[in-house]
């Protein structure tokens, strides 16, 4: 299916994609226009397609073998048979006017297909621990299980990867940056 079938049966998608646009474009902050004026179709998490993701990371600077880093973490999550349908990207990797990017901070959300059984706790510590010498900073969240655990995860993990790690104390949380949000699936 090409993009213009896809944004026929969703018109979500074409929004998406001038909104990602836009955000590329200003640096990817939490908010491409007033605060009043937003919602989840024109603020962070700002939604791209993987296989665009990848196209893009490769032309930001310092970025592209970061974002290299992060394909060999998704094969090797799906050759433990989990499904990744999704990655949500923060940190200073979004961060495009900061010239060299530490790592890259993600969540990968996935789930089981069918009958397999659930992945040991221990091969996606594994890969985590492995994932990190990589320079990816990779949590695994799966999206099959409790919905409230889902959500309580997503909240936590967006505020986590959205704020400025200078802030002074726990109390002093600022949003500084956006978010990705990367549609795996096929």
């Amino acid at each position: 299916m090409n993009d213009l079938d896809r944004s026929r049966m969703n018109p979500f998608a074409s929004v998406s994609r001038q909104t990602f646009d836009e955000a590329e474009r200003q640096g990817f902050p939490a908010f491409v226009g007033p605060v009043r004026e937003s919602s989840p179709v024109n603020a962070t998490p700002y939604l791209i397609r993987y296989e665009d993701f990848r196209t893009r990371a490769a032309h930001w600077p310092e970025r592209n073998e970061l974002a290299a880093a992060l394909d060999r973490v998704k094969s090797h999550a799906e050759r433990l048979s989990l499904v990744i349908d999704a990655i949500v990207i923060g940190g200073s990797f979004t961060e495009l006017l900061k010239p060299s990017p530490k790592d890259v901070d993600c969540l990968m959300l996935y789930r089981r297909p069918g009958l397999v059984e659930a992945t040991p706790a221990n091969a996606l510590n594994e890969l985590q621990r492995s994932a990190k010498e990589e320079r990816v900073d990779v949590r695994f969240i799966p999206i099959d299980g409790d919905p409230l655990i889902l959500i309580k995860c997503l909240c936590y993990f967006t505020v986590l990867l959205s704020k400025d790690k200078r802030a002074k104390g726990n109390w002093d949380v600022r949003v500084i940056r956006g978010l990705m949000l990367l549609d795996c699936r096929s």
